[in-house]
């Protein structure tokens, strides 16, 4: 079921790749399933990584510029690879919510990011 809305929102905004790990074995065209996280960022290393967490330390959206190559790493509902994967260089943002209890799913962060992203951006520039 969540595959359907990480499908239907990578071609909303016409998102290049989506890949996921581990490998789950999906039936899902649009997605490119990896070992590891590692093995996704390796596949793109000339790009900016940008983790999404609740964590303290992550850029507030609002004041946040999105790098033109860039990789967004969500965790899922029980796990945020944040904490024990993030690399030197790498940048961090969170969005912040009426609650901020952290209840958005990774779909519906992927949703506010890249329509931040097309905002400050424009549409041209959202690739």
């Amino acid at each position: 079921m969540e595959s359907r809305h990480w499908e239907l929102l990578k071609r909303e905004f016409l998102v290049d790749e989506w890949l996921m790990s581990p490998i789950s074995g999906i039936k899902n065209r649009h997605v490119i399933e990896t070992a590891s996280i590692e093995e996704s960022l390796a596949l793109f290393p000339d790009y900016k990584v940008v983790w999404i967490t609740e964590a303290e330390g992550g850029s507030d959206l609002e004041s946040f510029i999105h790098p033109e190559k860039v990789i967004y790493v969500f965790g899922r509902t029980n796990f945020s690879p944040f904490a024990n994967m993030k690399r030197e260089g790498d940048l961090s943002i969170k969005i912040k919510t009426p609650a901020n209890k952290g209840l958005l799913l990774s779909p519906l962060c992927a949703s506010v990011i890249l329509y931040d992203r097309i905002r400050k951006n424009g549409f041209n520039n959202c690739r």
